[in-house]
């Protein structure tokens, strides 16, 4: 077997952002893309063995691992880029009989998982699921996707852009007659069919994804589970499902965050006329970078091209808050200032267009903190559980959930001083993360009053969502922008 073959994705289709954002890039001396792969931890990369077989332990030869790029060409400069500190190999690996083909890849630094890439061609960094050895989650026979580098057409060079497809797991009996002995030497449980070589197989079980093979003939992948957050697609843009469309007056207070132009990344809202409250996991991996910058739409209805109907404004500083950790996300928030005031406006012109107001901040000392009923999300994120985001401003409304229903669904990551828990324990209609950095809303009296930003969730509409808290950050929103919110 040629162990410099990217494998066939024919007839695949563009990644988008975040899809896929356990692959990686395997690269020897440098920017020689040899494999695909998968991420099961933020040291550990998972491969085939026959991808390193002709270089494994001889000199001359350095292997590197590229994350978070859309792109083969120089990945390394858009992406997470890491030298592998040591080669696992199966110690049955049997190039002859292509078994157990399967390696693991330790790697020098330690990966950071993101929401979101840094620019056109980055993506989202995050592990895929690995289940148990006695998971149903095995059996899947249904609809599975391959994601690769690999060449689009037979004969073909190998694609510069992360591709992926999508078709249906094949029974045993038939790859035995496809194959033969040959390809299956031993049991028919230890190989599939092909993809990006060394690349992952996955499939969609109770909406996370989880590696059910890898490789030109997959060898079956570790036996060993994972943490609850893997397997989940992390798209700029989280999911309001089950939502109804904003009218124009309905949330004045909504903006839209983009990045070097109509890129849309996260919402945010507006706390006066020079200064957006949004999440500082948002702009995190891009703030105090050259070559990025930030822009507002205030007062748009629609997502792309927003800037034509509403109002375009640069964003001057970005301040992050100083205790931001993006691994528990406690402190997940920040504020934009802005090169010039919003104009308020309770009349918006054109069927797109919407009303322009700001969203209330009360007192830290204020009995509307403690409000537990009905609240609103908005934003534009997906409308489903693997859709795109949505060209529409949305919103939900959900009930606030107690601090001890959030700790006994997300345990020690939940701080109930500092966040709060909105949505459904059981699932159904509801916010899977909301619009990430955009506004929960209460209303007390006859007006609506921010309880918190957007910052994490578990399983789209099937568990709560996760808000920083506005309160526990009042006195940091006064400092920063030298307002007294009252």
């Amino acid at each position: 077997m040629d162990t410099n073959a990217a494998f066939r994705i024919v007839g695949g289709q563009n990644v988008r952002k975040g899809e896929v954002p356990w692959q990686i890039s395997l690269l020897v001396n440098g920017d020689n893309h040899i494999c695909g792969g998968s991420i099961i931890s933020a040291k550990y990369v998972l491969s085939a063995a026959h991808c390193l077989d002709m270089f494994y332990n001889r000199q001359g030869y350095r292997f590197y691992v590229v994350a978070g790029s859309l792109i083969r060409k120089r990945g390394y400069k858009v992406g997470q880029f890491s030298r592998v500190k040591k080669v696992i190999m199966h110690p049955k690996w049997n190039p002859n009989k292509n078994f157990a083909d399967i390696m693991i890849l330790e790697l020098e630094k330690t990966l950071k998982f993101t929401f979101g890439g840094r620019g056109q061609y980055s993506s989202a960094v995050g592990p895929v699921c690995l289940p148990s050895s006695n998971s149903n989650e095995w059996n899947h026979k249904g609809e599975a996707k391959i994601s690769g580098f690999g060449k689009t057409s037979h004969g073909g060079s190998a694609s510069d852009r992360l591709l992926f497809i999508k078709e249906n797991i094949l029974n045993d009996k038939y790859c035995q007659q496809r194959y033969g002995r040959s390809r299956f030497p031993y049991d028919a449980k230890t190989m599939l069919l092909e993809g990006d070589s060394g690349g992952p197989l996955v499939v969609k079980v109770n909406n996370h994804w989880i590696q059910k093979a890898f490789g030109v003939f997959f060898a079956l992948c570790l036996q060993t589970a994972l943490s609850t957050k893997c397997g989940q697609n992390s798209e700029t843009g989280f999911r309001i499902v089950g939502g109804e469309k904003a009218d124009p007056k309905q949330c004045p207070w909504q903006c839209s965050i983009l990045l070097n132009g109509d890129n849309h990344i996260c919402g945010g809202s507006i706390i006066a006329k020079n200064w957006i409250l949004t999440a500082a996991h948002c702009t995190a991996n891009y703030i105090n970078k050259p070559g990025y910058t930030f822009y507002v739409v205030v007062g748009a209805l629609i997502r792309r091209k927003g800037y034509k109907v509403g109002q375009l404004i640069k964003v001057k500083r970005v301040i992050n808050h100083e205790k931001y950790n993006p691994k528990t996300m406690f402190a997940d928030i920040a504020l934009l200032q802005l090169e010039k005031d919003i104009v308020y406006t309770s009349n918006p012109k054109g069927p797109e267009a919407a009303a322009v107001g700001p969203i209330c901040l009360p007192s830290a000392k204020s009995g509307e903190w403690n409000y537990k009923g009905e609240a609103k999300v908005s934003g534009f994120g997906r409308t489903a559980e693997g859709g795109q985001a949505a060209d529409y401003l949305m919103f939900i409304k959900e009930k606030v959930l107690s601090d001890i229903e959030c700790s006994r669904k997300y345990g020690r990551t939940f701080d109930p001083k500092s966040m709060v828990c909105y949505g459904k324990l059981s699932g159904g209609k509801g916010a899977c993360q909301g619009d990430s950095g955009g506004p929960l809303v209460v209303k007390v009296r006859d007006h609506y009053i921010q309880k918190g930003v957007v910052s994490y969730g578990a399983i789209c509409a099937q568990s709560p969502t996760v808000f920083t808290k506005c309160q526990y950050f009042m006195p940091w929103i006064c400092e920063k922008t030298g307002i007294k919110f009252a």
